[in-house]
């Protein structure tokens, strides 16, 4: 099954969605004004929107799961919020987008059956993303119900622990039977990723979330000291599903 062409189209879509957060984030985001969720509820249906008619244009028999719905567009965002996402999503088109539209887009591929499923996630890591860390836009396709390609952008993510936060970002993908690589968000050479190859749990790397309420510290310590790890071991912590890229 050769599934070049979709892998590289959803990257394509994750860049273009990955993108249109960062603008959002760059615009509406202060970590130290208290701005409640709104700017990442604008990002979820703005990016969410542009992936459904990326995908609706090229993939059109295809179904979709997804967070957003139109329903809760219309009802749940104010008249101000629903006029930032279209104003969004027609920047980053190029072209003005009727209120419509966004709405036909959030909807599109919502059908009960379907031999190809494209599952969206148009922002994960709410936290990270209202504070300037880490996020990303995940994408992936299952065909009769098993994952053949998965594609993470991360504007936030890094791999160079002494310069954290570089904001090159990376694209994270991999296909079925064709491994698993990384690029910087932007573009350039890819390379190949795979499991670490570490069997030594006490120098191992330990991964955590930013979140004390997404880890379980009690837990973490009660294995690491059982495997022999050092106390004051170093941990990195992550949010959102960059923790798997």
């Amino acid at each position: 099954m050769n599934l070049s062409h979709e892998l590289e189209t959803a990257k394509t879509i994750a860049r273009m969605a990955a993108s249109i957060c960062q603008s959002i984030q760059a615009e509406m985001v202060n970590p130290a004004q208290k701005d409640g969720r709104e700017p990442v509820t604008v990002a979820d249906y703005a990016s969410q929107a542009l992936i459904g008619n990326a995908l609706a244009e090229n993939f059109p028999d295809d179904a979709v799961l997804s967070e957003e719905r139109s329903e809760e567009f219309m009802l749940l965002l104010s008249d101000k919020q629903r006029a930032l996402v279209q104003r969004f999503v027609t920047d980053a088109i190029g072209g003005y987008v009727f209120e419509e539209q966004i709405c036909a887009w959030l909807d599109f591929g919502k059908r009960e059956q379907a031999n190809r499923t494209w599952i969206v996630d148009p922002i994960d890591g709410t936290k990270g993303f209202l504070n300037n860390r880490h996020y990303c836009v995940a994408i992936s396709l299952l065909i009769e119900g098993e994952p053949v390609l998965g594609v993470l952008a991360s504007p936030g993510f890094y791999s160079d622990e002494e310069e954290p936060y570089d904001d090159e970002g990376a694209l994270t993908y991999a296909r079925q039977g064709a491994g698993a690589y990384t690029e910087a968000l932007a573009g350039g050479p890819r390379e190949p990723i795979q499991v670490s190859r570490q069997t030594d749990p006490a120098v191992a790397t330990v991964l955590t979330s930013f979140e004390s309420a997404h880890t379980d510290t009690t837990f973490i310590d009660q294995v690491s000291q059982a495997l022999g790890r050092a106390a004051d071991a170093p941990r990195r912590r992550l949010d959102s599903q960059d923790k798997y890229g």
